[in-house]
């Protein structure tokens, strides 16, 4: 799968980022840049993983308080009950993750991070940053991520479940993007360990039945 960095190292020096800082960013990415021309996003086992490390990363990131990770496995995540249609699991299981994912997740990093990032490239800049950073990496990492998930899962549902957690991802990317933009070092260093967690497993939110506790996709 081809990806184009160029679009985006574009994108920022047009937009007034130094040379040096738009270098540092891209070898920051360079990881997600990878998986997405080799078609797999790559997870890593449970054992792989300090759940340290993950909760650390997520909390700074969001300023929500974690107790415990609790992985998740992608060779068999969410087993189907067999009274349940197909149709009806996949929509349920669906809904599910959605909800917890932003209601968790997405808000918090929107409420942490998103906010004053906002209010310094406004809604325009914004926008620009969001659409070059997915002509550049979005829409190939994120394929990456629908297919790894649909070998596990099966096309339908590794989608649905790729489509949220691009989300998440996705929002994710954008931030440290747009903190390099505005040369904010500080909120940079809210999300740049978040970033490196997401080289390996993805957090896609906290169960609602205990507090405190995150779910982590691993391989």
């Amino acid at each position: 799968m081809t990806v184009d960095r160029e679009i985006l190292s574009s994108f920022l020096t047009d937009n007034g980022a130094e040379k040096g800082t738009v270098d540092d960013l891209m070898t920051e990415l360079e990881p997600f840049y990878v998986m997405a021309e080799l078609g797999r996003y790559s997870l890593v086992k449970a054992e792989e993983i300090d759940p340290q490390e993950v909760v650390d990363a997520y909390t700074l990131a969001t300023s929500r308080k974690i107790t415990r990770v609790e992985f998740v496995s992608l060779s068999r995540p969410f087993p189907k009950p067999g009274w349940m249609s197909q149709k009806v699991y996949e929509d349920s299981l669906w809904d599910s993750l959605w909800d917890s994912l932003w209601d968790s997740l997405g808000d918090s990093l929107g409420a942490s991070l998103g906010a004053s990032l906002w209010a310094s490239l406004g809604a325009s800049l914004w926008d620009s940053l969001w659409d070059s950073l997915g002509d550049s990496l979005g829409a190939s990492l994120g394929a990456s991520l629908w297919d790894s998930l649909g070998d596990s899962l099966g096309d339908s549902l590794g989608a649905s479940l790729g489509a949220s957690f691009w989300d998440s991802l996705g929002a994710s990317l954008s931030y440290l993007v747009g903190f390099h933009l505005t040369d904010d070092a500080d909120k940079a260093t809210l999300v740049r360990p978040f970033i490196r967690i997401l080289t390996k497993c993805i957090p896609f939110g906290e169960k609602s039945d205990e507090e405190g506790v995150l779910l982590v996709l691993v391989a």
